[in-house]
Order: C-alpha cells, then structure tokens, then sequence
C-alpha cells in the first residue's frame, strides 16, 4: 500500500512538471522584458487581439545560440491592413519574433523580427527587419505594439 502512495506521489510531480512550461521557451514565455514589466511576454503574445494562433519554438543555430521564437498569425479580418493584404495576393501573415539565450542561460533578449506570408499562388515571402528598414527602436516599437494590443505600425 506504501509502494501505490509513493508511486502516485511521483506519477503527479512527473506530471505537473510536464505540463510545465520549462526550458528556453518556458524562460521567454514567462520572462518580462524591460519594456514593459505588466505582462510576462508569453501574456502578451497569447492575448495579442490581432492573432489567431501563436506558436512557440526553441532551436539552436548552427554556431550553438539557442534562440526562442514565436510566430502569431495575423487574423486578416480583424488586422486593419488585412484586407488590402488579401487584395494584395497575400493568404496568410506570420509575425516572427526571436529571443536569444544569453550565455547565463537564465537572461534572454530579442534578437530579430520579420514577416512570413503565403501568397495566394502558394509562394512564401519573408521580409526580416533590414529587408523592411527597420531599426532596432522600431523593432522595440513594434514589440510595444503587441503588449498594448494596438495594430503593428
């Protein structure tokens, strides 16, 4: 009987750990970035009103970096451009943005910022932050703009 208590004790805390959100991605989505210390950036891409879907990925780059990124899709219908996007050909627009680790392992930063669309032909365009001329105040900006759920500028 001591055996079913002790192995049901581990069966939960093996659980709870699980569904955890742990590692890189679980550092980005509950870290809180100077910009704004309200909402955890995980609060903020979740809840960003302009997306249908956020997706969250951790990978390291060839050269080792571990880098978080997240990718919420923009609900055209709702997204004050949206419609003149569709009109333009586009069926479909990722915002990407990419946290990386830093060598603590436990501090991140942003890193970049781009575009992914699927065109209505089936082609893919992404436009990075250089490939739209922004600079890294503006990408901070447009960061702002999702924790204010206001349109990305």
């Amino acid at each position: 009987m001591r055996w079913l208590k002790v192995f049901t004790m581990f069966f939960c805390v093996i659980f709870i750990v699980s569904c955890s959100d742990s590692g890189d991605i679980g550092k980005v989505k509950n870290g809180i970035l100077e910009l704004d210390k309200s909402l955890t950036v995980g609060e903020a891409f979740e809840n960003y009103k302009y997306f249908t879907d956020v997706k969250w990925e951790a990978f390291k780059t060839e050269n080792g970096r571990r880098v978080v990124q997240v990718a919420g899709t923009l609900d055209l219908n709702k997204y004050p451009l949206g419609k003149e996007w569709k009109n333009n050909g586009i069926k479909k627009a990722d915002v990407i943005f990419q946290f990386l680790i830093l060598r603590d392992g436990q501090n991140f930063e942003v890193h970049s910022y781009g575009l992914k669309m699927l065109l209505k032909d089936g082609t893919e365009k992404f436009l990075d932050a250089s490939d739209m001329g922004l600079t890294q105040i503006q990408l901070l900006n447009n960061l702002k703009e999702i924790y204010d759920n206001k349109p990305l500028s």
